[in-house]
């Protein structure tokens, strides 16, 4: 199934979009932007990372598919145990090789309120379940990779040091 999205009514797009406007920066022959401001770049890549976010973790049981004010608290509770366990969704490279890792915020998910995406419910039983299965995983396979390698011992550097 395709992830589709709809965000146009959300406050933080509404504000992306201002910034643009206010920069004088219009649509191309091709209908995107001619050139991108830092406040649509911060929208966009903060739009990914909860969509792709959400398709994770799922919506609480009982909501839409969607961020609304009765369900955004524990849309970022999930959001944040997701981050938690899996690392950042947002890592930023200046170009002087200085990583950046941008947490998704409270405030942040508050003004993605009205931001629908085809993620799917998941009941607390569910998402929490989820969430232990990746590290038990990750684990296990770097049990089986060290026991595949029949030279692991010999490999490890770092005796004797």
């Amino acid at each position: 199934m395709a992830v589709q999205w709809e965000c146009g009514e959300t406050a933080a797009h509404k504000h992306a979009i201002k910034a643009q406007e206010d920069a004088g920066i219009g649509f191309d022959d091709n209908d995107c932007w001619e050139r991108i401001t830092p406040t649509w770049d911060i929208y966009t890549d903060l739009r990914e990372a909860v969509i792709w976010g959400l398709c994770v973790v799922g919506f609480p049981p009982d909501s839409q598919w969607k961020i609304t004010e009765d369900n955004w608290k524990e849309v970022f509770k999930r959001l944040y145990i997701y981050e938690q366990i899996t690392g950042c969704s947002r890592i930023y490279n200046n170009g002087d090789h200085k990583v950046r890792k941008m947490y998704i915020e409270p405030e942040e998910i508050y003004s993605l309120i009205g931001m629908a995406v085809n993620a799917g419910n998941k009941t607390n039983a569910e998402f929490y379940k989820a969430m232990m299965v990746r590290p038990i995983d990750g684990a296990e396979y770097a049990l089986r990779n060290m026991e595949d390698n029949k030279d692991w011992k010999a490999e490890r550097k770092w005796e004797g040091m």
